[in-house]
């Protein structure tokens, strides 16, 4: 099959991480990437790997009739079998496009979860309502990412007979336990190693409530020798609140704030216990199998599909409960104590992602719904 993906921007987030992985890894179908916008983070990347990628320079949040028509004419020319499009803006103006190019074979792509009214932007959630009446004859088919999503657009009135839950998959070879690369990082960062070695992988951002974490690693046991590291864009010193919130609860010898990395599979080596602390918005939060592929456990909120993630091998709190969250911070940290069960906990988290979350069932649950929307386009 030809499939066309169109997606709004390539800036790093998840979504686009996920069809990076799908576009460079599937070499069973024909892939070109359309962005509304512009190159972002993965262009340069994915035009790297091979694949065709084409920029529609939209600005951010705005359609224009140039790049819509731009849009259209390159549907027709190049007549893909399937259309992936990805979130919101995209389901709905790329999929409006391209069965007025005469693509019959349209699958969305939803990559959240809740759409809280006092969080979630009123335009997004309007948008979200809009996509919902046009599933009714837009897409033949419709992937989430995870259950929570299926459930969470159902309610909102999403036809719920074209829904299916595709997991994000991952690279159990880009993401694998490496004993080399996580002592590197931790000499570099200046950790002991009897130190217990906390991080979140998370943007500056309400959704990753990072305010949440810190009010818990305050009630964490003072005499207990954990660090933790914070990762990702807007998480440096140049971070006034960020800073100043560490300062406040006495955290700053015991917080160190990274800003991004290049090298998260190195990052998740390093740690004893991956935490996240989101408060909404989570559908099939990445970090959360990255870590587990490289061997390390997960403290986390019961956002989306985090919970499911995890399984037993880890700790679920409530969002936005700092007291909840840190209980369950302090029972990982204990449970390091015990080195053998450790040991097996640390397998048990990458055997769970290997059978469950592993790259090529994702990639072939994306096809089976590309077939699946081609043959009933093809009998309606």
């Amino acid at each position: 099959m030809q499939v066309m993906h169109i997606i709004s921007g390539l800036k790093n987030g998840g979504a686009e991480a996920i069809l990076y992985r799908l576009v460079t890894n599937d070499k069973e179908h024909e892939h070109r990437v359309v962005a509304m916008m512009d190159d972002g983070y993965y262009g340069s990347r994915l035009r790297e790997q091979g694949v065709d990628l084409v920029t529609l320079e939209m600005p951010p949040g705005k359609l224009t009739v140039s790049g819509l028509m731009q849009l259209w004419r390159l549907l027709r020319s190049t007549r893909p079998d399937v259309v992936q499009t990805w979130m919101y803006h995209a389901d709905l103006a790329g999929g409006i496009v391209a069965r007025l190019a005469g693509v019959k074979a349209v699958v969305w792509g939803l990559h959240h979860t809740t759409l809280d009214p006092q969080r979630t932007p009123r335009t997004i959630r309007l948008l979200a309502r809009t996509c919902a009446i046009a599933s009714r004859f837009l897409p033949a088919r419709i992937i989430s990412c995870s259950d929570e999503g299926v459930s969470v657009h159902g309610a909102l009135g999403y036809r719920r007979d074209k829904l299916v839950t595709v997991n994000n998959g991952y690279d159990i070879d880009e993401f694998a336990p490496s004993r080399k690369d996580g002592e590197r990082v931790r000499a570099q960062a200046g950790i002991a190693p009897e130190t217990r070695l906390l991080g979140m992988v998370g943007r500056w951002h309400e959704q990753k409530d990072h305010e949440n974490l810190l009010r818990a690693l305050a009630l964490l046991d003072a005499a207990a020798p954990w660090h933790c590291l914070l990762v990702g864009p807007g998480i440096d010193n140049d971070n006034a609140t960020l800073v100043a919130s560490l300062e406040d609860k006495k955290l700053s010898g015991r917080v160190q704030l990274v800003g991004p990395t290049d090298n998260v599979p190195a990052l998740m080596n390093a740690l004893d216990i991956h935490v996240l602390s989101s408060a909404f918005g989570e559908a099939f939060p990445n970090v959360i199998a990255e870590a587990m592929a490289c061997g390390t456990p997960c403290v986390t909120t019961d956002v989306g599909d985090a919970a499911l993630m995890v399984g037993d091998t880890g700790w679920t709190a409530p969002p936005s409960n700092p007291e909840a969250l840190a209980r369950a911070l302090q029972l990982a940290i204990e449970a390091t104590a015990d080195h053998a069960a450790w040991a097996q906990r640390a397998d048990a988290v990458v055997a769970r992602v290997a059978e469950r979350f592993a790259l090529p069932g994702m990639i072939k649950g994306y096809a089976t719904v590309w077939e699946s929307a081609l043959t009933s386009s093809r009998l309606g």
